[in-house]
């Protein structure tokens, strides 16, 4: 009798059909570091996982996520964005880019390598740093690890307690393949608690230690598709090499490289000759001119490698027409549908990786710092806790409209009618309600001041100016 589902069936016809059954941890010990390598490698060769890993930065990250405090008074807001922007120019311990630019590579790296590490880096003398640490120095195999407590264990290099809780990492100094040191620093491992590490990966199943690269299902189909072309091109300029062939009599046959002036001699009685423009041959009467045409790739090429390059970009998870810059079928709706669905997949990664694993335990981190330190100056009456200002929403960058007028006046009927707040329209834009507005107020005050007109404006109600300028608000809190 069959199984029940057709999938579960093992006849003939699913004969090469291959199952799963062990658990994802084993998968990557057996095989993450390969996969991890050829990732890696197409991410820096192949045109398609090199476009897409950008593409996917560039609209996660653009210019950097920004922290947004909730339930703030402006003074407090201000003060404490104040601090932690300043923080974020010196916070890379390797002094390369700021938290910004660091934002990008933690991206990047998951995107190509699955995962990425964040160890904190506390010090008397110095305010909080960040180190990023790339995936292979936590080797999947720790040999004789060293200050594990008893009862714990080292799985793929990321230590459990008795409780299966993360305790500590095992980490290598520096990358195993940095060949400018010396090896025997290379492979010394350095025991870290779980709690000066952030770990940036997408868990796929339930108990997952280590990440997958997003390359995994277009690995072989990228690299495939990478190896026709290059045959089809050597292929193209092998052909266009040749222009022609000079057929010869039987009888000049052994002569026949002296009969072509300037031609090289290939030692079997043939010989090549390279054309400039303009150049004219002069033939024996027996000898024939034949025009050689390159080998076409055929009719069939464009839709071959379309097929093959919009299936490795699905399963890296973005939109073909912006990888390839491939416009020629792209029409307005398609280019809008497309978008959606890519649209909501950075919004998981920001919100549920990024925000979770990265942005929100490193603003958890600074708070701790500054105010311990009391480099977070504040308003008078500010509580001086990190629970005051833990609350905190992390904005991403604004998406482009794709037809401006009407997604604008689709926000203002939205808003208009009291569906939608007006500042949550300039959150998901990527901008602060608050920021906003009080620039608004800011030109308001300007124009009022100039006496400023936009055509077919009134005066606003209450526009005489005062004196002097306004005193500056304070701590609402306080009041």
């Amino acid at each position: 009798m069959d199984k029940p589902f057709r999938g579960a069936r093992t006849g003939r016809g699913s004969a090469s059909f291959e199952g799963q059954r062990q658990h994802i941890n084993t998968a990557i010990r057996q095989g993450g570091a390969l996969l991890r390598e050829r990732s890696r490698f197409l991410c820096r060769e192949n045109p398609l996982a090199i476009s897409a890993k950008e593409l996917r930065t560039a609209y996660a990250i653009g210019c950097g996520m920004l922290p947004m405090p909730v339930g703030l008074s402006a003074p407090r807001k201000k003060a404490l964005l104040k601090a932690f922007y300043e923080w974020c120019k010196v916070c890379d311990a390797d002094g390369v880019t700021d938290f910004f630019g660091m934002q990008a590579t933690v991206s990047d790296e998951e995107f190509e390598a699955g995962e990425v590490f964040i160890r904190l880096i506390h010090s008397v003398d110095r305010p909080l740093r960040l180190r990023l640490m790339t995936s292979e120095q936590l080797p999947y195999s720790v040999v004789s690890p060293t200050g594990v407590p008893e009862g714990n264990v080292v799985r793929l290099g990321v230590e459990l307690d008795g409780a299966d809780e993360r305790a500590a990492y095992h980490f290598l100094r520096y990358h195993p393949g940095d060949a400018t040191v010396s090896t025997s620093d290379r492979m010394r491992t350095v025991r870290v608690p779980a709690g000066q590490v952030l770990h940036v990966f997408k868990a796929r199943q339930p108990g997952q230690l280590r990440g997958l690269p997003r390359t995994l299902g277009a690995l072989v189909p990228a690299n495939k598709l990478n190896d026709y072309d290059d045959a089809m091109i050597d292929r193209a300029v092998s052909g266009s090499k040749v222009s022609g062939i000079i057929k010869k009599g039987a009888s000049d046959r052994e002569t026949g490289s002296k009969a072509l002036s300037g031609a090289t001699d290939n030692g079997d009685g043939s010989a090549n000759l390279d054309f400039e423009t303009g150049t004219i041959l002069e033939l024996e009467t027996d000898e024939d001119w034949v025009t050689v045409d390159p080998p076409d790739p055929g009719a069939n090429y464009g839709e071959f490698t379309y097929r093959n390059s919009a299936q490795a970009c699905a399963a890296m998870g973005v939109p073909y027409l912006e990888v390839t810059g491939d416009l020629r079928r792209a029409t307005f709706s398609a280019g809008r549908l497309g978008r959606m669905p890519f649209k909501r997949r950075i919004e998981q990664f920001q919100h549920l990786q990024l925000s979770v694993q990265m942005l929100q335990p490193v603003w958890i981190a600074w708070l701790r710092d500054g105010l311990l330190r009391g480099t977070i100056v504040l308003p008078r009456g500010a509580p001086r806790t990190v629970e005051a200002y833990s609350n905190t929403r992390w904005m991403g960058p604004k998406w482009e409209y794709i037809e401006p007028l009407k997604d604008r006046q689709a926000e203002k009927m939205a808003v208009d009618e009291l569906f939608v707040p007006r500042s949550d329209i300039i959150a998901e834009r990527g901008e602060d309600p608050d920021e906003i507005d009080q620039k608004i107020a800011e030109d308001q005050k300007r124009e009022r001041k100039l006496n400023l007109r936009r055509p077919g404006a009134t005066a606003p109600a209450g526009s005489a100016e005062p004196d002097e300028d306004e005193p500056d608000v304070e701590d609402e809190d306080e009041k």
